[in-house]
């Protein structure tokens, strides 16, 4: 019996090409339902370390209605380590008990240092723009991080290309912004076939 030498080819190359796609798809290096994922040119995770719970959401409340709230500070607002805050956007997330499961500080301004009287702009804490996000340690995984993202995105108008990331940081807004073009894609879908069956009526 003689063998085709091309189709023998074939299937060895196919067969190389399941095993790239199927080691790629176990690293997480691309989605196995759409495709790999588009990283919209985000600044890469230079930050090593997420923020604790504790040192972000001790200042507030621990209880409110379920659901997203949003909240405005005018400072001066000192923080830890002594940076100075003139206004700060927070967005906090509480579950379907009340409980505070989330939140998102937005520095519009950034962080000051003092130094004597003087203040002496961006040379620590968050820089203008910047935002931090965190999710109580028990409830991640849930889709939390991403709930809260999309609102506070929607309140604040987040600009996701000036942050310096943690690698879960980056990862969540990727999620993120791939889920929120996904969604304006289909609403332009709608929206056409609207129009489409308005003109031909």
């Amino acid at each position: 019996m003689q063998v085709n030498p091309n189709r023998q080819q074939r299937v060895t190359h196919e067969a190389k090409r399941r095993q790239t796609l199927s080691a790629k798809a176990s690293r997480g290096e691309m989605s196995t339902r759409n495709g790999p994922e588009n990283d919209w040119g985000l600044p890469p995770a230079s930050l090593s370390s997420n923020l604790p719970w504790n040192d972000n959401l001790m200042p507030f409340r621990q209880h409110g209605e379920p659901g997203v709230i949003h909240q405005t500070a005018l400072g001066p607002i000192t923080m830890k380590g002594g940076g100075l805050v003139l206004a700060l956007h927070v967005s906090l997330l509480f579950d379907h008990d009340g409980r505070l499961i989330g939140c998102l500080n937005h520095y519009p301004l950034g962080e000051l240092k003092v130094v004597g009287a003087e203040l002496a702009g961006n040379s620590m804490g968050m820089h203008a723009g910047e935002y931090s996000i965190v999710i109580r340690k028990s409830e991640r995984n849930h889709g939390y991080g991403l709930a809260l993202l999309a609102a506070a995105d929607s309140q604040w108008s987040l600009d996701f290309w000036c942050q310096r990331y943690t690698i879960e940081g980056r990862a969540l807004v990727v999620k993120y912004l791939n889920q929120r073009a996904q969604s304006t894609n289909l609403a332009t879908q709608e929206e056409r076939a609207k129009v489409y069956e308005r003109l031909s009526s």
